[in-house]
């Protein structure tokens, strides 16, 4: 049985290559889908090297700007961005739901797996992946780093958010 990442890769390049209309983007979520299945395969999946570009993940981390965009249903078009915290633990990045995971945002993640973030004046095509365990709480300790001074902090800090923290990787 093949994994449904990769059969999301087929149909949605089948929907597409059947379609006279599909445009530049179209064409680019059917690469960020096939550049996803080889992301998440368990090799990779394993690997503690992060995928950021050098000077990427510092950039983003140090930006006050961050927001991050699923895509939505039809794996295509890209969600509305929304606003939220990220922080870098062992050169990887974080983020929570505020909301925790009733978050409409968050489920997109969830569900579609991926998206894009702005950030720093940039913007990425990227994977999410839900994260659970022992590094919330060095995620925990990064976001006190960070936003210590926030009136927000302890909402970030929640069973609610942390439920709802997502791994984000480069998907190109």
């Amino acid at each position: 049985m093949r994994p449904r990442s990769v059969i999301r890769t087929s149909m949605v390049g089948m929907i597409l290559l059947a379609s006279a209309q599909a445009t530049g983007g179209d064409l680019e979520a059917v690469n960020l889908t096939s550049t996803l299945t080889r992301i998440t395969t368990p090799a990779t999946a394993a690997s503690p090297t992060s995928l950021w570009r050098a000077g990427e993940l510092d950039r983003i981390t140090q930006a006050d700007d961050f927001q991050v965009a699923p895509y939505r249903d039809n794996h295509v078009t890209i969600g509305a961005p929304n606003w939220t915290w990220s922080v870098a633990v062992d050169g990887e990045l974080y983020v929570r739901a505020y909301n925790g995971t009733r978050s409409s945002w968050y489920q997109s993640a969830v569900r579609e797996r991926a998206g894009q973030i702005s950030a720093a004046g940039m913007k990425k095509l990227v994977a999410f992946e839900p994260v659970q365990g022992g590094i919330n709480e060095r995620i925990d300790a990064a976001f006190r780093a960070r936003y210590g001074s926030s009136k927000y902090l302890d909402g970030m800090l929640s069973a609610r958010a942390s439920a709802a923290t997502l791994r984000i990787r480069p998907a190109e």
